[in-house]
């Protein structure tokens, strides 16, 4: 049977398909991988290890921070908005000031940020991987597709990122020049609606780093990581998802 499943993601995947990584945490072990020990750019994929240094800190999800950061976004610059709004529009909507503001509004500001978040890379074994953002704008942002699908695994014990990062969409609190409006938002993943064993998401696009995708999956009570990086449209990525989807799902 595993003979059969082999030939059939070699036709699945080319030779010239890109970094991915699918691994099955129940069984403990790669059920098909590409170049996942290759580094490379994340690009907002890591945003997923600014939520979690927010998490792990314990951080005050209601306390209002100043908007802030040279990035575009949807808050206004020098709104006061609830942590927990930011990391909302962050990780459904991929939201640049918003987790740039979370960064500059961490306690110690926001190179005491980039230590912390590095400091809990070392402290997930992610070998590979190394910010040097909180949006994940700049190409020293880097891991590989082991790394991702180790961490977005470890990602299972915050129930906030799973009800976020999955949702299909929200609204967010957004203050204009006279009164405050709820702004609709919707989950940057093209393939969230397609399957209900997603339970963590998160894309991520820079030039740099191409299209890339981390999930993690529960099916039939067996979990998956998911990482896709450096696919160059939406349309190969999702394709590499179906493909990943399939042999999940049999």
């Amino acid at each position: 049977m595993r003979f059969l499943l082999a030939i059939v993601l070699l036709v699945c995947f080319p030779s010239h398909a890109g970094t991915y990584a699918l691994y099955n945490f129940s069984n403990a072990e790669m059920t098909t991988a590409s170049q996942h020990h290759e580094v490379v750019p994340i690009a907002s994929v890591t945003k997923l290890f600014t939520a979690a240094l927010i998490l792990e800190e314990q951080l005050d999800l209601f306390e209002k921070v100043k908007v802030q950061g040279k990035v575009t976004g949807r808050f206004p610059i020098g709104s006061m908005v609830p942590r927990i709004e930011l990391l909302k529009a962050m990780l459904i909507a991929s939201d640049n000031r918003a987790a740039e503001t979370l960064a500059y509004t961490y306690p110690g500001g926001y190179d005491k940020f980039i230590i912390d978040v590095n400091t809990m890379v070392g402290s997930y074994s992610l070998k590979n991987t190394k910010l040097e953002d909180a949006s994940g704008l700049k190409a020293g942002n880097v891991s590989t597709a082991d790394d991702l699908v180790n961490f977005v695994y470890s990602l299972r014990k915050y129930p906030l990122i799973i009800s976020l990062s999955s949702s299909a969409g929200d609204s967010i609190e957004v203050q204009t020049k006279k009164k405050y409006v709820n702004l609709p938002i919707r989950n940057t993943n093209p393939d969230i609606n397609k399957y209900n064993s997603i339970m963590i998401s998160k894309t991520g696009f820079t030039s740099r780093a191409g299209r890339c995708l981390v999930m993690l999956v529960n099916y039939q009570n067996e979990m998956y990581g998911l990482a896709i990086l450096g696919e160059k449209t939406p349309k190969t990525r999702s394709k590499v998802v179906s493909n990943l989807m399939n042999s999940i799902q049999g």
